[in-house]
């Protein structure tokens, strides 16, 4: 049996033969076509039905300019926001202050090497969100509960990929998410490899094989110090937002893109700094 699609003026026997003896067909078994579409505003029903289309791709329309359409229109947007920065790798965000952030104004992650840092003075009683963007449809958020740090990232409200550190130190503590793009495994979706460090020793990693192209949420905020929205994680309580409890200066956000791996001896060295 052989599957075969008509482009018809209208759902007709005759309209469907006709498509048949004029060739517009797709059979979407056997040798696959490639199927290339093209659209505009000022097309005359004498463009769209005649027998003898100029079409854009091998002669001008007589209907004006055809512009082709795309089935990668989220990759295509995503590609975009990174034109808001041009070449800044480097934003820092400081506490109080940095909430409320349009998750499309904050640091460009998606598909992208990163990493997400700050130091902190621990007495082993702090708790809560240290930054977070998206919500329960999606997003990251990096946390301290029950003196240990987690980071989780929500992909689609239903898979998470989580990081988690032993018990913290007491005192200055670096703490550092690494983010090593690597294609992941599906053509098309970013993906790589995600990596925990305190005080410059990797302490855990996972593998993040499909993330996010695109928004994770469309109302959703970027946020140092507490989780505005609905939560992240699934793990924390959501009352409040889970503010932070202890001292929190800044969180610094770094696109590492190939150079993400940095050595133990350069972490220990901005950890001291």
């Amino acid at each position: 049996m052989v599957l075969a699609q008509l482009w018809a003026r209208e759902n007709t026997r005759e309209a469907l033969f006709e498509a048949m003896q004029e060739k517009e067909t797709y059979a979407p078994t056997g040798t696959r076509i490639r199927v290339r579409c093209f659209g505009g505003w000022v097309y005359g029903d004498d463009d769209v039905f005649s027998k003898h289309r100029a079409w854009p791709n091998t002669a001008r329309s007589s209907a004006g300019p055809s512009y082709p359409l795309y089935d990668d229109m989220i990759q295509r947007i995503t590609k975009q926001q990174s034109r808001l920065f041009g070449d800044r790798t480097e934003f820092t965000y400081y506490y109080p202050g940095a909430r409320r952030i349009a998750e499309k104004a904050s640091a460009p992650v998606k598909g992208r090497s990163h990493s997400i840092e700050t130091n902190l003075p621990l007495t082993g009683q702090e708790e809560g969100v240290i930054v977070a963007v998206g919500g329960f449809t999606g997003g990251y958020t990096l946390y301290i509960k029950n003196n240990r740090v987690y980071y989780d990232y929500n992909y689609y409200n239903g898979l998470y990929y989580s990081l988690e550190s032993p018990r913290l130190p007491r005192g200055d503590v670096h703490i550092r998410f690494n983010f090593i793009e690597d294609g992941g495994t599906t053509p098309g979706i970013p993906g790589g490899v995600g990596e925990l460090y305190i005080n410059g020793t990797k302490v855990d990693e996972v593998a993040m094989p499909e993330m996010h192209v695109s928004t994770f949420s469309l109302s959703e905020t970027f946020d140092v110090g507490i989780d505005a929205g609905t939560p992240v994680s699934n793990r924390y309580r959501v009352k409040n937002h889970y503010p932070y409890t202890g001292e929190l200066d800044r969180v610094i956000v770094r696109l590492t893109d190939q150079d993400a791996v940095a050595s133990a001896d350069a972490e220990g060295a901005r950890a001291d700094g």
